[in-house]
């Protein structure tokens, strides 16, 4: 799954990925997958009936490297005085590196006797999640609250 920041600014510039969650089996089409509310989750299933789930806010903790900030990243923003101020755009990090390897690792959720795609995995409104494999069989793993 890649994350990317379109160019709001300069529709003619390309997009910036700003992440790549990855994770094995995932070389099947049509597998959906899903953030939750506080968009600090994704999940999403595999062809071998596992699930995997990212936390965000770790991902990018773990991933983070300093870039080289060009006059693109460089934004001028006028204070509540009128004068320009400066600010630099935050980047996490960029696969634009040859051989960029994650550290983070993902949570794994191994569903019980399953050993056939999953199709979908997503939260409901209350934040349980849900998984649905191909042979019709449904998962529902209940939110806890700590």
């Amino acid at each position: 799954i890649k994350m990317w920041l379109p160019p709001l600014d300069d529709f003619e510039k390309s997009i910036k990925t700003v992440g790549e969650l990855r994770y094995e089996n995932g070389k099947e089409y049509l597998m959906r997958f899903d953030i939750d509310k506080q968009n600090n989750l994704v999940v999403i299933g595999d062809k071998a009936g596992k699930i995997y789930v990212f936390e965000l806010d770790k991902y990018f903790e773990m991933n983070a490297v300093e870039m080289e900030v060009t006059e693109d990243d460089v934004i001028e923003k006028k204070t509540e005085d009128g004068d320009e101020d400066e600010m630099k755009i935050e980047h996490w990090h960029t696969l634009l590196k040859p051989r960029f390897v994650s550290k983070y690792k993902p949570q794994v959720i191994e569903l019980q006797d399953c050993d056939v795609p999953v199709r979908s995995a997503k939260f409901n409104r209350l934040g349980d999640l849900v998984v649905v494999t191909d042979n019709g069989t449904i998962y529902r793993y209940k939110s806890v609250d700590s």
